[in-house]
């Protein structure tokens, strides 16, 4: 008869210690959750005061050191990552898209095939064909009226070779015309003329035009480089 009341006991004091284990596991589970979800939303705070400070800044200002003290390290790290990350991405990016506009820009050989969505400065590389349509070398005769060093006019040219083109220019019977003023850079031959102050707008009869210069460059060996 003593017996089974120890017995009652023993199972008695074991139900209560498993439950207790139960109940301060489950107490642990939800103080942990509680304060993960707690740091979680710190940390969300904090990440977005520093986006919000990275944010205020310029682009290219650094991080000012009384703003440095008052965000802490931690943030700071995180602000200069997220700037420098986005830099590298922008710097791939803009590095990416130049070589696909570079690939894919139509090379256009007169003003009517020009694309006007595609902004170009004045431009011209004309180099020169080899033979004319009918077999003959283009230029057999050279132009009487020109200089020496400037006799022979390009009135074709091979369109079709590497890095030939016309932006924004025309070319009419050996004339390169430039609509735009400003600077440009000229190699090989050129011959520069311009109207003279007599010719008015609406006169479209032949006028004379005056010699500014001739510059011309000739290599060494019979076949040029392009």
């Amino acid at each position: 008869r003593r017996e089974a009341p120890s017995k009652m006991w023993l199972a008695m004091v074991v139900i209560v210690v498993v439950v207790l284990q139960i109940a301060s596991t489950t107490g642990l589970f939800v103080y942990l959750n509680m304060s993960i979800s707690q740091v979680r939303s710190q940390g969300v705070t904090e990440e977005l005061k520093c986006l919000s400070l990275l944010n205020a800044l310029d682009k290219d200002q650094d991080i000012p050191d009384q703003l440095a003290q008052l965000f802490g390290e931690p943030c700071i790290k995180l602000a200069e990552g997220i700037k420098a990350y986005i830099s590298k991405v922008t710097e791939n990016f803009i590095s990416k898209q130049t070589f696909i506009e570079a690939r894919t820009m139509p090379r256009t050989y007169n003003n009517s095939k020009f694309v006007g969505s595609v902004a170009q400065r004045p431009s011209a590389h004309l180099t020169l064909r080899d033979t004319n349509s009918q077999g003959f070398p283009p230029y057999h005769i050279p132009a009487p009226d020109l200089h020496q060093s400037c006799r022979h006019v390009v009135r074709t040219w091979a369109n079709q070779s590497f890095g030939a083109h016309l932006h924004n220019m025309t070319l009419s019977n050996g004339k390169l015309r430039v609509p735009q003023d400003g600077r440009y850079y000229l190699y090989s031959q050129v011959y520069f003329r311009y109207p003279s102050p007599a010719a008015s707008d609406g006169d479209q009869r032949s006028v004379s035009h005056q010699l500014v210069q001739c510059v011309y460059k000739k290599t060494s060996y019979p076949n040029p480089i392009q």
